[in-house]
């Protein structure tokens, strides 16, 4: 296939590519490396044959340990990360989170304000605050330094607002990229010391600029346990190769799917990118607490609404001035969106949330055709399209 786009032909490197996706229909892998937009039933299908592959690997794994609450309704947690939506971040996946039990958190420009995700790791547990190579928040942040600017959408300024002033007067993108994600590891540290609570957390770092087998960094002079510096390293570098194979481009950002969904819900496989096997530069994905929706139901009030931060990275990835984001973005973009949750009321709640608030959301999707609801069962790893 022909990229008109970027002017180059895909070619897909099979004796290279993941041994089980050479299965999967070649016209749909070339077109997401063309960063061209599936067709609505195409990302249907292509997702559907990926998840069933994933279920199978979930049942031969066996009874996996699940998470459990301790004092204070908090979860305990092996691995708890925060990272940014970019669809090239791929740094975990369906083994990682076979073999840990691991949350996180997902916000345009690995954000944090509250640092709610790592309230929830085991004593004995590790944060890791994630950042990337050309993050487009950050761009945006070092473009609107000033970010009082009246053209900026209230949601995404929330998110410029989330990065230091002194992250955003960086001008190199390398240097501004790793400084963001160190400084807001520091603002985990600083949270979790103010709650008396482990302050294990570390700066990671994920870029495609050094080419195959080293695209993990620790950044700062503490590093975690050698085991999970191998364990990053090797993934990243497993899954970057995996995603070249395929002939998929890191220089612009792609998503067949905007995914929306509330990882502390899904159980214990609980990334979209794991449980629909998408390798780098294929899907954006955005962490919400969905319970916020439902707290009527709940017996606990009126419902709250969704993250705005969370919505400033759905609207960046789609809506915003035409979305920033190839395939799920621009003119000529499908504007997909995926909701992906156990029950199908969160679900209901999420989409008519998603209508009712943002008219260009539904404008764009034209009244939700293009919003796909996904259920999930935590206990097999299996996602239905209803």
């Amino acid at each position: 296939m022909e990229n008109k786009q970027l002017g180059r032909k895909i070619v897909l490197c099979e004796e290279k590519m993941a041994p089980w996706r050479k299965g999967y229909c070649k016209d749909v892998l070339e077109r997401i490396a063309a960063q061209v937009p599936l067709p609505l039933d195409a990302i249907k299908e292509h997702y559907f044959q990926a998840n069933a592959g994933v279920v199978e690997k979930v049942g031969a794994a066996g009874e996996l340990r699940v998470p459990k609450k301790e004092e204070g309704n908090r979860w305990n947690y092996e691995i708890a990360m925060k990272q940014c939506t970019d669809a090239r971040q791929v740094t975990t996946d369906l083994g990682m989170l076979l073999r840990y039990i691991m949350i996180h958190e997902r916000t345009a420009g690995n954000v944090v304000r509250k640092g709610e995700v790592f309230k929830n790791l085991s004593v004995f547990g590790i944060g890791i605050v994630e950042g990337h190579y050309k993050c487009g928040a950050t761009g945006v942040a070092y473009k609107y330094r000033d970010v009082d600017a009246p053209d900026i959408d209230k949601n995404i300024l929330r998110i410029l607002s989330a990065i230091s002033p002194y992250v955003r007067d960086i001008a190199d993108t390398a240097e501004r990229d790793r400084e963001n994600a160190v400084d807001q590891a520091n603002r985990v540290r600083m949270i979790l010391r103010r709650a008396s609570m482990s302050n294990k957390v570390y700066p990671g770092f994920f870029t495609w600029e050094n080419g195959s087998g080293r695209n993990y960094e620790w950044l700062g002079e503490e590093m975690p346990d050698p085991r999970f510096h191998q364990l990053f390293s090797e993934t990243a570098g497993r899954m970057t190769d995996y995603a070249y194979a395929e002939g998929r481009d890191f220089d612009s950002q792609y998503a067949s799917i905007t995914m929306i969904y509330d990882p502390f819900r899904l159980g214990r496989i609980n990334d979209p990118r794991a449980i629909f096997d998408a390798l780098g530069n294929e899907m954006f994905c955005v962490t919400f607490d969905l319970r916020r929706l439902m707290r009527d139901v709940d017996g606990l009030g009126d419902p709250l609404p969704l993250s705005r931060t969370g919505m400033g990275s759905v609207l960046y990835a789609n809506f915003d001035q035409g979305g920033h984001v190839s395939g799920v973005g621009g003119v000529n973009g499908t504007h997909a969106i995926g909701i992906l949750d156990p029950d199908d009321r969160v679900i209901e709640k999420t989409r008519a949330y998603l209508l009712d608030n943002f008219p260009e959301i539904k404008n764009l999707t034209n009244n939700g055709d293009s919003i796909f609801s996904i259920r999930y069962d935590p206990a097999s790893a299996r996602a239905v399209f209803l």
